[in-house]
């Protein structure tokens, strides 16, 4: 059997084996609820909250009571005998403070918290949309370790550029790499999307991506007088996949590490590569 043959054959196994194995369908995970979880925490502990919120008002009563005494003590032209009684009777009208869960005291009505509040309170991270954004460029010609720099430094600033460009996306973390032939220079990046621009962002994913990504890259190439125009302009160079829950980001973000890629999807060994970039 040839190496060529043994290599396709390892390469279809763990293909397949990524496929049925590796990769966990999160479909069907249903979304947490967590105003309604709140809710549900904040009824339970209802007598609690009562006695939290009873706790603070009298320790806010107490602090006046506290004022008071300090200015009537601060008062020099006070008798001081009548100070004294002053000072002892505010005292006495103190209530002592009812100890309350500091858990509890956190608890705000429900009508009153927003996301950022829930995902806060129960220590979890906001997840938005993202995207991954792969490039494959159609490079033309020999590929020197000259030309290998160039490649890198022209997809970085496009891919730089283009996070810039609009008010589509809040983080980016991208790789370059060379393949496994160790010969043709493309890019995987994960972007996260603009939660306050929903509506615009997900028209422009729709219709636009592709041709501002396209335009961005050709206004690069044309500052740098550059051989490589159009190098995008076939759909298969551009690839879109929408990332909806934090496992399937997490995934590609691993993806971007070489070392946590599967085996077939692995690039050769180049010392220009892989280069990785981003605010992520």
């Amino acid at each position: 059997m040839g190496r060529n043959s043994l290599r396709n054959i390892l390469n279809d196994f763990c293909d397949d084996f990524e496929k049925n194995y590796m990769r966990i369908d999160i479909t069907e995970m249903p979304k947490r609820n967590l105003r309604r979880e709140y809710e549900i925490d904040y009824m339970n502990n209802r007598d609690k909250i009562d006695k939290s919120l009873e706790s603070l008002a009298i320790k806010r009563r107490n602090d006046a009571i506290l004022t008071m005494i300090k200015k009537l003590e601060d008062d020099t032209n006070i008798c001081p005998y009548k100070m004294f009684n002053e000072c002892e009777k505010l005292r006495k009208s103190m209530d002592p403070v009812p100890s309350v869960p500091s858990e509890i005291l956190q608890m705000t009505d429900p009508g009153d918290m927003t996301e950022v509040d829930l995902h806060r309170y129960y220590g979890l991270e906001i997840f938005n949309d993202c995207i991954m954004w792969n490039i494959s460029p159609d490079w033309k010609g020999e590929c020197s370790s000259t030309e290998h720099r160039c490649r890198i430094e022209f997809l970085k600033i496009v891919i730089d550029m283009f996070y810039t460009s609009g008010f589509y996306f809040t983080k980016y973390k991208y790789v370059i790499e060379c393949g496994k032939e160790g010969n043709h220079t493309h890019a995987h990046c994960v972007f996260e999307l603009n939660p306050k621009q929903k509506k615009s962002v997900a028209t422009w994913l729709k219709s636009n991506i592709g041709r501002d990504f396209r335009a961005v890259w050709n206004r690069v190439n044309e500052s740098a007088d550059g051989d490589y125009k159009d190098l995008v302009k076939s759909k298969y160079a551009l690839q879109k996949i929408i990332l909806r829950t934090s496992t399937m980001r997490d995934d590609k973000l691993d993806y971007l590490i070489e070392e946590k890629k599967p085996f077939s999807h692995q690039n050769a060994e180049n010392k220009h590569y892989p280069v990785l970039g981003g605010d992520w």
